[in-house]
């Protein structure tokens, strides 16, 4: 059964009398015993756990990481500490830049967003944040009163949305 840790000779678990343990299913974090009862059983566990874990934590444990960086992490949304003041979201970290050092945010596989770095081989020379998306948004885009910049042709246009279409407010070329 996936999930599952068998164990060959059995445990004994518990305060006497011992009961044999015959199976270990990873459905739970949490031991609410005296560890000194189950301290081989919860070794078991623990290899258990870490040997089909794909994370791992630093020497220092400051860092948890994915064992194979080729792996992917798919999160539904990213919770900040509450009342944490200056937060770092994300670093890159670049030993020697030598062109473009870059990361991307993207919907449905269209880039939207990328925060881009460029290198000379011992310091980044520029840095900015280059949005993707066939405009730059001031407020909701579908609430009137809300603005937006984009790029038309060459000329950079500014729109105001009236509640029923985007008004141009102005152009630079």
């Amino acid at each position: 059964m996936a999930g599952e840790f068998k164990i060959k000779t059995g445990l004994l678990l518990g305060p006497s009398p011992t009961q044999p343990v015959i199976s270990i299913q990873d459905t739970s974090i949490s031991i609410t015993q005296d560890a000194s009862s189950i301290l081989v059983t919860g070794k078991a566990i623990y290899d258990f756990h870490s040997a089909n874990s794909l994370w791992d934590v630093s020497t220092d444990t400051t860092t948890v990481y994915l064992k194979d960086p080729s792996d992917n992490v798919e999160l539904s949304y990213i919770e900040m500490a509450q009342d944490g003041g200056p937060l770092l979201m994300a670093d890159m970290p670049v030993s020697a830049p030598s062109g473009e050092q870059s990361y991307s945010m993207s919907i449905d596989g269209s880039s939207a967003l990328k925060i881009y770095g460029n290198g000379n081989g011992s310091a980044l020379t520029e840095t900015a944040v280059i949005v993707g998306a066939t405009y730059f948004a001031l407020g909701d885009p579908t609430v009137a009163g809300s603005w937006r910049f984009r790029i038309n042709g060459g000329e950079l246009l500014i729109e105001g949305y009236n509640g029923s279409s985007w008004v141009e407010k102005g152009k630079f070329s």
